[in-house]
C-alpha cells in the first residue's frame, strides 16, 4: 500500500506493514501505526511537532514483553521458508478475528497485536449505569453506594420517563429519545464509553439497582486481572454462583443460561472483541422482546464460544436491591435474583483471610 511522507512516521526494524509513529497526539499502543492508519491520519497535513515523543527501543531492537493477549495453544507445524532443507518451525492457535494461526515471529511483528492482561494495572476508568423506570426507584441509593465504592464520575445512559435524583443532575446523561430496552440501552451504553474513552484501563457498567461494597475500586485495581486473557468480570454473584468460605474470583461456564447482568467489568481489548463479534450483534437484530433482553444470557454465550472465561467474584461484592424489575413485573428479588452472602465494606485485605 502506498502511503504518503510523514514527519512523523519511523521504521520498525524488521518489519515491513508497520512502523513508529513519534507524534506527540497519537495515541496508539507501543507507537505502533499500520500503513492503513497512516493513510487516514491527518496529522501528515499539520507542521511537524515542535518536539517528537522519544524513539521506542533506541537501540534498534524490536520487541516485545509480554505475549499477545490473541496468542493460542500450538497448531502444529509448518515448513520454514528461506531456512534449510527440512526445517520446520512451531506454528500457533490465533484467537484474532483476522487470523487462524501464527508463528512466535509473526506474531512479534503483527500489527494487531494486544498485550495479555497483567494485575495490578488498572488505573484508569470508562463508567457507566443504565437506568428505566421504576415502580420503585431506587437509582439514589445505587450512586450513593458508587460513590462509596470510589467511583465519583459517571455517565447515565436513560430511558424515556427515568426519573434523575435532584442531587444528581450534574452528573452526565445520555438520553434516550425512544425507549430501546435493557439490552440495547446497555449494548449501545457500552459502546458510547468506548468510544469516548477509547483508551481506558476497564469499562464499568451497571444497572440501577445495586449495592456495591464500600472501597470496590481500590480493591478492583490491586486485583483486576484474574487472567491473562479473560472476557468480562462480574463483580455480582448470584447466590447459586457461590462458594462459602472461599473469597476470590472462579470462572463460570453456563453459557447462554449465564445469570447476573448487574455489574460487569471488561478490559479494553476484551471490549472491543465483545462489541462487534457475531453473537452479540445477531442478537442486537433480533426482533420483539427477546432481542430487548437477555444481557447475561448474551455475554454468557460469547464468553463460552470465544474461550474469553467469565469470572465472577465470590462473595459477590455487589447486592441485588430492586424489588421490581424492568424488564419483568413478576419477577422479585428473591432466590437466585440475590447474592447469598455481600461484604458491605472491603476494609483490608486481612479481613479476605478470614474466608479462606
Amino acid at each position: 500500500m502506498k502511503i504518503p511522507i510523514c514527519h512523523s512516521r519511523r521504521p520498525v526494524p524488521s518489519a515491513t506493514d508497520m512502523f513508529y509513529c513519534l507524534h506527540p497526539k497519537m495515541n496508539v499502543l507501543d507507537h505502533l501505526v499500520s500503513p492503513q492508519i497512516c493513510k487516514m491520519c491527518d496529522l501528515q497535513h499539520l507542521p511537524a511537532p515542535l518536539e517528537f515523543r522519544p524513539m521506542p527501543n533506541p537501540d534498534g531492537q524490536f520487541r516485545r514483553s509480554t505475549r499477545c493477549f490473541h496468542f493460542g495453544e500450538p497448531n502444529g507445524t509448518r515448513e520454514c521458508k528461506g531456512c534449510g532443507k527440512n526445517v520446520r518451525i512451531k506454528v500457533f492457535h490465533c484467537h484474532h478475528a483476522e487470523h487462524t494461526e501464527t508463528t512466535i515471529e509473526e506474531c512479534a511483528n503483527c500489527p494487531d497485536y494486544q498485550p495479555q492482561l497483567k494485575s495490578g494495572t488498572v488505573k484508569t476508568w470508562a463508567v457507566g449505569m443504565t437506568t428505566a423506570p421504576r415502580r420503585q426507584s431506587t437509582i439514589s441509593e445505587t450512586l450513593a453506594s458508587l460513590s462509596d465504592a470510589g467511583w465519583n464520575q459517571l455517565r447515565l445512559f436513560a430511558e424515556p420517563g427515568s426519573v434523575i435524583p435532584e442531587a444528581n443532575l450534574t452528573l452526565d446523561v445520555s438520553q434516550r429519545d425512544q425507549t430501546l430496552g435493557a439490552f440495547h440501552n446497555w449494548y449501545l451504553g457500552l459502546m458510547e464509553l468506548w468510544l469516548r474513552q477509547p483508551s481506558a484501563d476497564a469499562y464499568f457498567i451497571c444497572q440501577d439497582d445495586v449495592l456495591f461494597s464500600k472501597g470496590l475500586r481500590k480493591y478492583l485495581e490491586q486485583q483486576l486481572w484474574p487472567a491473562p486473557r479473560l472476557g468480562v468480570v462480574s463483580v455480582y454473584c448470584p447466590s447459586h454462583y457461590s462458594r462459602p468460605g472461599e473469597w476470590g474470583f472462579h470462572i463460570e461456564t453456563h453459557g447462554k443460561h449465564t445469570f447476573g447482568a448487574l455489574a460487569y467489568v471488561f478490559s479494553n481489548v476484551s471490549l472491543r472483541e465483545f462489541l462487534w463479534h457475531s453473537i452479540v450483534i445477531t442478537h442486537c437484530r433480533r426482533e420483539l422482546e427477546y432481542g430487548r433482553a437477555h444481557i447475561d444470557s448474551i455475554v454468557g454465550e460469547w464468553s463460552l464460544q470465544t474461550g474469553l472465561p467469565y469470572f465472577v467474584h465470590s462473595p459477590s461484592l455487589s447486592q441485588h436491591i430492586g424489588d421490581t424489575s424492568t424488564i419483568n413485573r413478576d419477577s422479585s428479588n428473591t432466590g437466585t435474583r440475590r447474592a447469598e452472602f455481600f461484604p458491605v465494606e472491603i476494609e483490608s485485605l486481612a479481613w479476605q483471610s478470614e474466608l479462606r
